[in-house]
Parts: structure tokens; sequence; C-alpha cells
């Protein structure tokens, strides 16, 4: 299995204003040597290794060489307002020849008025390309307009005292994963975690001059910006994933930030070495708006063939922004016919949340719905069940964030509902081999089954019961049953407990001086 590590870097900060409703996104493979977004702007020793390095359109986007005293970077030249968020995703390689890997890399946000003529990285070494540093590094200044960064630290440094104002920093090097603040604060120390307490390392830590491929290291790195509604303000959180197929593990609590950022925001990478060195390279770039979306079901989970069925499938919007074009499917269960003029929708006390479009395809309904920010909307399938045998269904719902939005949260994208249908059959019952009047309402076993009673003896005093050909003793020991010396038609009557804990009586009307006969317990 390939060794697959994916990070999330989940940022959310504090504004208030006016929510803007235009969406961002933004791909760069970094494969080409060439930029394919002519706003993606390069700076320091950053260089697209296409061509160079790697054969044409197999490159990567390199921010710094296993050289010592780099610095290299890369930005959007595109601001987006802070109020809508932004969610950041990249792949990236740390290798190298060097005993010791260094230094790392950020990922920052900064104020979005800053730009070419304008713009300048951080410090190299322990800045990692973004943070103030004093004596005992060189003297330098932090990232211009820098809001926030999160480094990868691979050599321990980005965690010490980088400045004389930076009093919060924990002060001992070791390898780690950390947040610093705005520059205009002198890039403080804000919270972080030890790689040592972590089952994994930020770099390739095998020393090589060949690139490792993806089944010996890969890293993927993705950044959003949210607001947390709840205490109203943004928080900054970490997440990790070790597998391409595990779970999201986060190694960093919700940190909340005491300052709100500007109104327009940009974000970038750097990267930096010092007296050790590392490739640090990042590939397929991938900048969207953050539209969160989850779905919830609810509905019949026992029901009898024929008999009414409904499930309610609520659909939700939970990011502060309207979403359009939003995909909804439903997979229905085996056997469920759907009413005429099912599913109803409705938009939840919302006349912003619209149906633009649904239908069926075999037992699948496919609809295209708007819906409006922080709010939900619901649909309703009622039908009933047409199966041979009893059986465990399962109804799927599943919710999709429209193109260009990216979803922070996928567990919550998909709900499921089972439903034991129970199916109908005629169980027969003889008695002396004459069948039995059945009883519509008397039709609930789990197969066709005959019951046969012989009776014996002058005044019917032996009576066997055989289940499908097969003498059941124990049965005999729990029957009741009394005899009638009247003329004329008598009843047998048999009480039977199916596996579904279901009960019917099944009734034979026979020319014989007996009254009825009861079965009790008797499972099948």
């Amino acid at each position: 299995m390939k060794n697959y590590l994916l990070m999330i870097l989940f940022i959310q900060f504090c504004f208030t204003g006016l929510f803007c409703y235009a969406q961002i996104n933004i791909f760069e493979p970094c494969t080409n040597s060439t930029p394919t977004n002519p706003n993606l702007i390069l700076g320091g020793n950053t260089y697209f290794t296409s061509g160079i390095n790697d054969p044409s359109g197999e490159g990567y986007l390199r921010l710094t060489n296993a050289s010592n005293y780099q610095t290299g970077s890369v930005y959007l030249n595109q601001s987006f307002p802070s109020n809508l968020g932004v969610v950041v995703e990249f792949e990236y390689w740390s290798w190298g020849p060097s005993t010791l890997k260094a230094d790392g890399t950020s990922v920052f946000l900064f104020d979005g008025s800053y730009g070419p003529g304008t713009f300048t990285m951080g410090a190299w070494g322990a800045g990692l390309g973004y943070a103030e540093t004093s004596a005992p590094y060189s003297i330098l200044p932090g990232l211009t307009g820098g809001y926030i960064a999160v480094g990868l630290d691979e050599y321990g440094n980005w965690r010490t005292k980088l400045n004389a104002y930076d009093l919060t920093a924990p002060g001992n090097q070791s390898p780690n994963i950390a947040i610093r603040g705005r520059t205009v604060d002198h890039t403080p120390y804000l919270s972080g975690i030890l790689m040592s307490s972590l089952p994994f390392s930020l770099n390739y830590s095998i020393n090589t001059a060949v690139r490792p491929n993806t089944n010996q290291y890969y890293r993927k790195f993705q950044v959003a910006i949210l607001y947390n509604a709840s205490i109203s303000s943004y928080q900054v959180a970490v997440s990790v994933q070790t597998s391409e197929n595990g779970t999201m593990q986060q190694i960093i609590s919700p940190y909340t930030m005491s300052n709100p950022p500007p109104s327009a925001l940009k974000v970038g990478l750097a990267s930096a070495t010092g007296a050790y060195n590392s490739n640090h390279e990042i590939r397929n770039l991938r900048i969207t708006t953050p539209g969160d979306v989850r779905v919830e079901k609810t509905g019949s989970t026992s029901v009898n063939n024929g008999e009414p069925a409904n499930y309610t499938v609520t659909l939700y919007n939970d990011s502060p922004i309207e979403l359009n074009s939003v995909t909804f499917k439903d997979i229905l269960p085996t056997g469920f016919i759907p009413n005429v003029g099912t599913p109803v929708f409705n938009n939840g006390g919302n006349v912003g949340n619209t149906l633009v479009s649904g239908g069926y395809t075999g037992n699948i309904y496919d609809a295209l719905l708007n819906i409006k920010q922080n709010s939900s909307c619901s649909f309703t399938f009622s039908g009933k069940f047409n199966v041979i045998e009893d059986i465990i269904v399962t109804n799927t719902a599943i919710i999709k964030t429209p193109m260009g939005f990216t979803d922070t949260d996928v567990s919550n994208d998909t709900a499921r509902v089972e439903t034991n249908v129970w199916a109908n059959y005629i169980a027969d019952f003889y008695a002396n081999n004459v069948q039995s009047v059945i009883l519509p309402d008397t039709t609930f076993c789990a197969k066709n089954v005959d019951f046969l009673a012989e009776i014996e003896g002058l005044n019917y005093s032996s009576l066997k019961w055989f289940i499908n050909g097969k003498e059941e003793e124990d049965a005999q020991n729990q029957l009741e049953w009394s005899k009638s010396f009247e003329t004329g038609e008598y009843e047998i009557k048999m009480e039977v407990l199916f596996e579904n804990n279901q009960t019917t009586t099944i009734t034979s009307i026979l020319k014989m001086k007996i009254l009825w006969v009861k079965m009790r317990n008797i499972k099948h």
C-alpha cells in the first residue's frame, strides 16, 4: 500500500463585515516550465524543474535546492475577501543528500494590498521565509503584511525565540509543526506540536540524490480558512492523515485568533535552508472557496411487504455563502416502489432553497439544488416494498459541494438507513391432509411452509405435528387442544410465532369432532 500522508491545516479567523459571494477555483499543476496561471509569482531561488531537473511536462515547482542559505517563495497575486474564506491544497516534497534536512517550509496568508514591487519574504533559515529574526540569528524583517503562517519545521528552530519580541516561543530546538502570527506583532509563536510525538517525519528521512517516488514518500497539505459561528471567531487547527484511505486525525486543537485579518488576503508558500539543506518542492496547487455541506437521513427501519414506507433526507449548507448547483443522489433500496409524485421537496422555510432539477434513473434519484447559506432543505420519499423474501436493504443519500468549492469535512456527505423488510408468504395448514382455509391476513411466513396435523384415536386422543414433512416432537408437548362431541363442522386453530416475532392464527374447517388446537412458541 502506498504510504500516503495527507495533512490538513485548517485555519479559521475572526472577521466582521458583509459576505462576498464570489467563488475561487484555481489549479496550478506545477509540472511545466512556466505557470499556467499568470498571477503565480515566483521569488528567490524558486523555479520550475520541467526541462531542467525533470523531463518536460513532468516537473515540480522547487522552492529551494539542496544548497545552504537559500530562500524561495511562490504566491498568488490575486486577493480574495477574508470573510469568504479559502482552501489551499498542494503536494509537497522535502528530500536530499544532506545528513540533516533543513530548514522547512511555511504556508502563509498576507495582506492582499501587497504584491509585485512591495512584497518581500521573511528571514531565511529558522524564519522559513516568513518570520522576523534577530540575534543570535541574522537580523531580518518578517514577510510584508504577514497575517499568519503554519511552519513545517524539519530542523527545529521555528519554535525557538526568533527575535527579542518573541516571548511566547517554547525555546527548545526540535522538529515541529507550529503556527506564528502577524508580522506587525513580530511574528510571535502561537501554538504547535513536536514531531517526536507523531509517527511520521516531515521530510524523506533517507539521504538521497534521487527524488523518492510516491510509494516511498508522499505529502499533501490543505489550508482552509473558515469562520466558526459558534464562538463568533476564526480558528486555526492542524490535522493529519497518514495513509491514502486513512482517517483524518487532528494534531493541533483549534486555536482562536485574537486579531481580525485584513479585508483582503493573498496566499503563498516559502521555503528556506541554512547551514543544512533540502530540496523543497510542490505540485498540484489548488485554491478554492470552502463550501461545507452535509446530509442526514431518517426512515422506516422495519416494514411488512406492501405496507407504507417513508424516508426523509435533510440537506445542509453550513457555509457562510450561498451554494448553487449542489448535487444530491439518493440510491433507493432494492424492492422499493416510490409513490407517484415522490419525493416531495421542502425548502425548510427558506424561499431561496430551490430544486433546480430532479429525476429517476432506475432506483436512483438525482437532483440539482440551490441552498442558501446556513440553511437546510429536505426530500421525503414515500412508497412501499415488493419483495419475494425477507431482506435487509439500505437507503443511501449523498450530497456533493458544487464545482469550484471545497468541502473541508466529507465524512458527513453520505447518510444511510437500513430497513428490515418482511416478505408475505402463505403458510399452508393441513389437518389429516385436508387443506385449511387461509385468511388473507395470515401471510407472514419467511417461506412456504406446510403444517400437518395427524389426529388419531376414536376420541382424538393423539395429535402429531409435522412441518414440511418433519415431525416436530417438541411441539407436541406445547399444544393446547380440546375436543367436542358436537356434530357438524369444527375448527382447528393454530397460533404460529414467526422469526420476526409476529404471530398469526391459521384456521382449518373440518368435519371432525374437535374444537380447536393451539400451537405456542413455534418459530420457523
